[in-house]
């Protein structure tokens, strides 16, 4: 798995559809209310991720003319989440959920779960937008959480416009399969089917599932099993269980959204569903740490040893990298770059990556292309090509990304991440001094052990064959 395939930006246009939802968090502290911590909920989450995800995401739905619609409409555009096709009316309330923590721990939840029941004119709006609209997406998501904005009607339609269009409904619902008729991917929560079905009972549930997946046509079927995994229905009707051994103990609230995100991400991107179920299982787990509403928060990937050993690829584009510096998500961390051809991997190059690594929060390696090295070192290097040092690099967990670069230096890139310092080895000192630029004030120079170099291990074995 590399990072791109998770983050990095795609050229894929979705359509999302579904309920706002709005989740406060108050916290009590000795008899007092703190701080009060508000996040998107429901389908708006789900817009979010894939903001997160790289994701051009519309979304359309309907709020209130209140303080919880103006709380999300504020929060979204913090966010990034696109909010053009958002209709706001006085007749409709805006869904929120009132979570109360004492000492960190959830006491009780108020909430004003009301169903917004569209009026035709409303209904008729998304209808029309979807049928002249259509042939700009991709995809079509319905992040269905029973609130009032998916009536069976529209949703009918929706899947026949979808259908004739050749375009693939995915879909997060609590409610009966019989509306999804001929939809591609409809996924569940255990808990949801067990309410629908009326039975804990998971093989009476399994039955009921297959039964009606035949009946209406449904080609994919996907159920969480909260901490214990998910399982999946096929096109065939064959069944799979994906059990997650990398558990994360926590609340999950909103994890079913970065488990249906990832699913979405990784589908566009060609994964096999096997891999599509491990990796998803894999970040909704991380993702359930805080006690606020799930979101991916790839800082938690980078730090979280268990799963580093998942991603084998850290090259990352330089675009990706500012995506993921604008969108915040290494708010207050500190940035480190360094740089180097790294052909043939020493101790030298160990020692200053490690040391580099103990002075920030994120490191990042500036690696010279191959054609790059060619103008530095010559037409006989490099010894090791790109790709092969890049996957060795990429395993050394202190360094968190990779960015290829062309040119005789990284200036482009240090420009335009602009980290807090820069690492060399002890070394170059004496050539900075005579090439003094702009960051200089970010310079710290590691470390240098005698006698590691490429250089000179490539004499030393011309030396030693030769003889």
């Amino acid at each position: 798995m590399n990072y791109e395939s998770i983050i990095g930006k795609k050229n894929t246009k979705v359509l999302l559809i579904g309920d706002v939802i709005l989740d406060l968090y108050a916290e009590k502290f000795k008899k007092k209310y703190g701080r009060i911590v508000i996040s998107l909920g429901g389908a708006s989450n789900v817009a979010y991720n894939l903001k997160k995800m790289g994701i051009d995401v519309d979304f359309i739905s309907f709020i209130g003319k209140d303080l919880a619609g103006k709380l999300f409409l504020k929060l979204s555009d913090k966010f990034g989440v696109n909010t053009k096709f958002i209709k706001k009316s006085s007749i409709y309330k805006t869904t929120y959920k009132k979570r109360n923590y004492i000492f960190g721990f959830q006491n009780k939840i108020y909430s004003r779960d009301n169903t917004i029941n569209l009026r035709a004119k409303d209904e008729k709006y998304i209808q029309q937008f979807i049928n002249q609209n259509i042939k700009k997406y991709d995809y079509i998501i319905l992040s269905d959480y029973n609130k009032g904005i998916l009536s069976k009607k529209l949703i009918n339609n929706i899947i026949d416009v979808c259908r004739k269009s050749k375009i693939k409904v995915f879909i997060d619902s609590k409610r009966k399969l019989e509306l999804f008729k001929n939809s591609y991917l409809l996924k569940y929560s255990i808990e949801d089917l067990s309410n629908l079905f009326s039975t804990n009972d998971k093989s009476k549930i399994l039955n009921n599932l297959i039964f009606f997946k035949k009946k209406y046509k449904i080609d994919n079927i996907v159920v969480t099993l909260s901490e214990k995994g998910c399982y999946h229905i096929n096109i065939n009707n064959e069944y799979k269980e994906y059990i997650n051994n990398n558990y994360v103990e926590g609340h999950g609230i909103g994890a079913g959204d970065v488990f249906f995100s990832v699913l979405f991400r990784l589908y566009i991107e060609d994964f096999k569903f096997k891999e599509i179920f491990f990796y998803s299982n894999l970040l909704a787990g991380a993702s359930i740490t805080s006690r606020y509403t799930c979101c991916l928060n790839f800082y938690d990937i980078l730090v979280n040893n268990k799963l580093k050993g998942y991603f084998d690829n850290k090259v990352i584009s330089l675009r990706t990298f500012n995506n993921l510096i604008s969108d915040k998500f290494f708010y207050k961390k500190k940035i480190g770059f360094t740089n180097g051809c790294f052909d043939l991997i020493h101790a030298g190059h160990i020692s200053s990556l490690v040391e580099s690594s103990k002075k920030v929060d994120i490191l990042v390696l500036g690696l010279n292309s191959d054609n790059s090295i060619k103008v530095l070192k010559g037409k006989n290097r490099p010894i090791i090509n790109f790709e092969d040092r890049a996957y060795i690099l990429s395993n050394i967990s202190v360094i968190d990304f990779i960015i290829k670069f062309d040119e005789r230096s990284p200036q482009k890139i240090i420009k335009k991440i602009n980290p807090d310092l820069l690492f060399k080895g002890s070394d170059y000192r004496n050539y900075y001094k005579l090439n003094k630029n702009e960051n200089e004030n970010k310079m710290i120079f590691t470390k240098f052990i005698s006698g590691h170099s490429t250089t000179s291990i490539i004499s030393r074995i011309i030396e030693l064959y030769n003889n």
